[in-house]
């Protein structure tokens, strides 16, 4: 996917060349909002790929960007990412409580 490439590329000096500006704030995004656009697709290797475009641009330190990603509507994809994450960690703590690797399950939390 072409879009992960140039994810790998994002960094501080060329975020100006990929946002849209008025004034001091970011208005549009293209690469990030188009890359959860496909964020829900069927086909896991998209699914992953759209993860590797987001969490690069995660990685950018700019104000102005992740001013941008955390207000609504694209600001649910991270709560969502979060949460699948913790879920993930729960089964996985789950898991190898079940299965003797750990002698207390530190992640059940109630």
């Amino acid at each position: 996917m072409e879009e992960t490439a140039i994810s790998f590329k994002v960094n501080s000096h060329t975020l100006c060349l990929l946002v849209n500006m008025q004034g001091d704030a970011v208005v549009s995004f293209p690469l990030y909002t188009e890359a959860l656009r496909f964020a829900q697709h069927e086909e896991k290797m998209i699914q992953t790929a759209i993860r590797a475009v987001v969490l690069n641009i995660y990685n950018v330190k700019d104000d102005m960007v992740l001013q941008f990603i955390s207000t609504p509507p694209v600001s649910e994809y991270f709560s969502d990412l979060v949460c699948r994450l913790r879920d993930l960690c729960f089964r996985l703590d789950a898991f190898l409580y079940d299965k003797g690797y750990v002698k207390s399950n530190i992640l059940f939390i109630k």
